[in-house]
């Protein structure tokens, strides 16, 4: 049984209530959601056993951020979606949101879907060519987080799209 879910594309709107998706389960949900348009939307799902407390994030992201905690733990935990065609002020909102999160108390765990197929980070061996990539690559750098994951998103490309980042 997974603690702790990261979800990135999850369509949902606020006409969707938090029970219809955690329905009878052992899960607190926190969610970003896109109302204006369809897809996108960011959620954490957080076992009822672990103390958990929400961030508030800026409204112009796709971004959730909690808080959990317990005597032998302390992490801030974020989900966040970077639509394809979201530009470079997207990007480097992002990033200065993230950096905003960055506790000497907590170690930050970023789970998300950042559209960007060239990011590998310093665990692919491939340096981000693109403004965008390169973007991120420098606030994962500032942050002192690695890249965990370097195998492709789908089968049918090379693109890591999906990234988890974890503390070096």
């Amino acid at each position: 049984e997974a603690h702790i879910l990261f979800l990135q594309e999850t369509f949902l709107s606020s006409d969707i209530p938090d029970p219809l998706i955690t329905g009878g389960t052992e899960y607190h949900i926190f969610r970003t959601d896109r109302n204006k348009r369809s897809g996108g939307g960011v959620a954490i799902l957080v076992h009822k056993a672990l103390q958990t407390s929400h961030i508030p994030s800026p409204t112009n992201l796709e971004i959730v951020a909690v808080d959990l905690s317990s005597q032998l733990i302390n992490y801030r935990l974020v989900s966040a979606y970077r639509a394809p065609n979201a530009g470079v002020q997207y990007t480097r909102d992002l990033c200065d949101y993230l950096i905003t999160l960055e506790s000497p108390n907590r170690d930050l765990i970023l789970a998300g879907d950042f559209n960007l197929p060239l990011l590998y980070g310093k665990l692919g061996h491939l340096n981000p060519t693109d403004q965008l990539s390169t973007l991120l690559d420098q606030c994962m750098d500032t942050l002192s987080l690695t890249q965990l994951n370097k195998h492709p998103s789908r089968s049918t490309t090379n693109n890591v799209l999906d990234l988890i980042f974890c503390p070096h």
